[in-house]
């Protein structure tokens, strides 16, 4: 539940975060109000941040929630070496995103979302 909620707030605030394409004006009208709009609180970055992390903390839950399982692997899943190599890969490709991420915003942030995507098969 927590990781929905995150969700929906950096859903919200990815909206908030979007230039607006019906405001065109170069800034000659611009109120004090205006201009401070155009630089909200909160960055683009604070939100990458919490958005590669929660993924990081989600593959660590999930992999926490098979282990603590009553069940065996076994009959959770026919071929539980499988099942530990995927959340084994799960976790790996959501750190290194969330690392990347954390040290360089910019430079890191095409290949930070292609291994989040990548990773999503993990988890499919």
């Amino acid at each position: 539940l927590v990781v929905v909620a995150v969700n929906i707030v950096l859903l919200y605030l990815t909206y908030v975060l979007l230039p607006d394409d019906d405001d065109e004006d170069d800034g000659e009208n611009a109120t004090p109000a205006a201009a401070a709009d155009d630089h909200p609180a909160i960055k683009a970055r604070t939100v990458h941040l919490i958005e590669f992390w929660i993924s990081f903390v989600y593959a660590i839950t999930d992999a926490y929630a098979l282990a603590a399982s009553p069940k065996t692997t076994k009959t959770i899943y026919d071929k539980p070496l499988v099942l530990k190599l995927l959340l084994f890969v799960n976790i790996i490709a959501s750190l290194v995103p969330a690392i990347l991420i954390t040290l360089d915003t910019e430079y890191f942030e095409h290949t930070s979302h292609e291994l989040e995507y990548i990773n999503e098969f993990t988890t499919s």
